[in-house]
């Protein structure tokens, strides 16, 4: 092939005398398939130059370069966007028509992939005349000279084909009921947080509401995760007590002590008080579970996760709360110590929960999940603070918690089926779907992903000044 490593070799041995070698070298073009690796990458490099010069052939961020130079911030690359698709909508605005009404629809028609309505109430061939394209209820519209540069506009969000046999949101059922017919083959119990922010349980086989902000968002659907920490649900607590594999103390003039435990919108938590004077600047804290309890492996992604509250008192001489992942090698040394702070507070627990992902590097074997908090010398300390729902996980976020008490316990993947085919709302479900979305989804919305605010922003752009369009967005 043109510019190759073989076209390279083969280039660089046409100019060297042939009476200087035999008819076989080997050795010869071996050395030369290594001239002939740079050179080929050298070629490559300038055929990508070449065609980031122009629009049809340009790729990657290019071809954002390209868009920005154009048209500043109004036309973006969507998250996601292929190159092809983005193309897509830099071309046709480079000669774009304004100001009249063909532009209009050239530019909604490309943007959605179909004619919008245009009505211009001042323009006789849309409002029609007494037996001219005109009857009542049927063709033409009331029109009025009082509304000069007006339309309204009826634009459609764009159609595709959809996944075979999912229904829509609240589509096929008077009654958008909870998941019709949906039953997932999950084999444990697994939690979500209701409308109402409160932790509850799902048994085997039940598929699991998705709630987000107490609105329904459909199903809550995730791969199968093991909870690694051993008492996640703080058992075993008492006063004076913590929960059993927690360990910590006070210190610095700071005495700590386990107030209680209980259970706060579905978690079961554990309360402990810091209080006296502080005699240096220094951290405590609290570790869950033992150094060596979480085995790992380098390069692989860990996340943490708790729900952390402050249960009484205040923050008055404390200078960081955080959560922190110690991680240490085989012999026990710290290879990092991955960390994040926040500000507890007496809201409801499921609103607050903390988590942060992290990479294993080399050498990574053990994971000790902790707590601390930083206390200035000479403060005075008075503060309960309140734990539930410990969770390290191997995941690129939290996922639902999984309770644990006394062992690392693991929530299977959520697989879910329909007992009852075309039924609406969430019900109307494939024969098989798994963790993902159950939403009706098409192409153009993954790829083309056009928002009503993106057809708002066409019809601004294309519409002269001082001119008003009256829009309305429909399916």
């Amino acid at each position: 092939m043109l510019g190759d490593q073989n076209d390279m070799r083969a280039r660089i041995k046409a100019v060297l005398p042939p009476q200087w070698f035999p008819d076989t070298t080997p050795i010869l073009d071996g050395l030369l398939a290594g001239l002939g690796a740079g050179w080929a990458g050298l070629y490559s490099l300038l055929d990508y130059v070449k065609r980031q010069t122009r629009i049809a052939t340009a790729a990657d961020v290019f071809l954002d370069i390209v868009a920005r130079d154009f048209f500043g911030s109004r036309i973006v690359r969507s998250a996601g966007q292929a190159d092809n698709a983005f193309r897509s909508r830099i071309l046709p605005e480079l000669l774009r028509e304004r100001d009249t009404r063909s532009a209009l629809i050239s530019a909604l028609s490309d943007l959605t992939g179909l004619k919008p309505l245009v009505f211009e109430p001042a323009r006789t061939t849309d409002t029609g005349g007494w037996g001219v394209a005109l009857a009542y209820g049927a063709a033409g519209g009331w029109g009025s000279l009082a509304l000069p540069f007006q339309c309204f506009v009826t634009a459609l969000r764009p159609i595709g084909g959809g996944i075979a046999n999912v229904n829509g949101y609240g589509s096929g059922s008077s009654v958008p009921s909870w998941a019709p017919g949906a039953v997932t083959a999950r084999q444990a119990s697994a939690t979500y947080i209701d409308q109402n922010g409160a932790m509850q349980t799902a048994g085997p086989g039940v598929v699991r509401p998705n709630y987000v902000g107490g609105v329904l968002q459909g199903l809550l659907l995730e791969a199968a995760s093991t909870n690694e920490v051993r008492n996640g649900n703080a058992s075993g607590a008492g006063p004076g007590v913590l929960p059993t594999d927690w360990f910590g103390g006070g210190g610095a003039g700071v005495t700590m002590t386990v107030v209680g435990g209980g259970v706060s919108a579905g978690l079961s938590y554990v309360d402990v008080r810091f209080s006296g004077t502080a005699t240096s600047t220094t951290t405590l804290g609290i570790q869950f579970g033992l150094q060596t309890d979480i085995a790992a492996l380098p390069a692989q992604t860990w996340d943490y996760s708790l729900f952390p509250g402050l249960a009484a008192g205040t923050l008055s001489g404390v200078y960081a709360v955080g959560i922190q992942i110690v991680e240490y090698n085989s012999g026990m040394g710290v290879v990092a110590a991955p960390a994040i702070t926040f500000t507890p507070t007496n809201a409801i627990l499921t609103a607050q929960r903390q988590s942060f992902s992290f990479v294993t590097p080399a050498a990574t074997a053990y994971l000790w999940p902790t707590w601390y908090f930083g206390v200035t010398s000479g403060a005075a300390i008075d503060a309960t603070f309140r734990f539930a729902g410990i969770q390290v996980e191997q995941s690129s976020a939290a996922t639902s918690y999984i309770p644990t008490s006394g062992t690392a316990a693991t929530r299977d993947a959520d697989a879910v089926s329909n007992t009852q085919p075309g039924t609406g709302g969430y019900g109307g479900l494939a024969p098989s779907q798994t963790a993902g979305a159950i939403e009706y989804a098409d192409l153009v919305m993954v790829q083309a992903q056009v928002s009503d605010g993106d057809i708002d922003a066409v019809i601004a752009a294309t519409m002269p000044v001082a001119t008003i369009a009256w829009t309305r967005i429909t399916n």
